[in-house]
């Protein structure tokens, strides 16, 4: 069983993952995802067993970034990618698209006065396809 949660460590927060053996109860490990000089927060975790895919927020301070990356079965986390510019952008949900690529959702105001719904479609290597936000609907 792989569990993400949150932690403070040295004054930054850290998203930190953790794989459980469920028939023991013993930690198999756990692993922390370095968001440099930026406090990250992870707000989701989907996966297969195999392949787990992390999303949320890095913040320095001043302006909030959604990324995302991954993590393998062992814990080794992949590259991280940052979306969104100098403004408040964040990511609540993950979903894989039907042809493939990985959808994301979340707010953004970035790219306008407001903050606004905001949706990206990102290859497994986190090159992004689309983006777009609605002013129409809002968060």
């Amino acid at each position: 069983m792989i569990l993400v949660g949150n932690t403070a460590q040295q004054e930054a927060r850290r998203p930190i993952a953790f794989a459980l053996d469920t028939t023991k109860l013993e930690l198999q490990w756990e692993e922390y995802l370095d968001g440099g000089t930026k406090d990250a927060v992870v707000n989701g975790l989907r996966g297969n067993g195999a392949a787990f895919r992390l999303y949320g927020d890095l913040f320095d301070g001043k302006s909030r970034e959604a990324y995302f990356s991954t993590l393998d079965k062992s814990g080794t986390a992949g590259t991280i990618h940052a979306y969104g510019a100098a403004s408040t952008d964040s990511l609540q949900s993950l979903s894989l698209a039907p042809n493939g690529g990985i959808l994301l959702a979340g707010s953004s105001a970035s790219f306008g006065a407001t903050e606004d719904l905001w949706v990206l479609r990102v290859a497994s290597d986190g090159n992004m396809s689309f983006n777009d936000t609605s002013t129409e609907y809002g968060t």
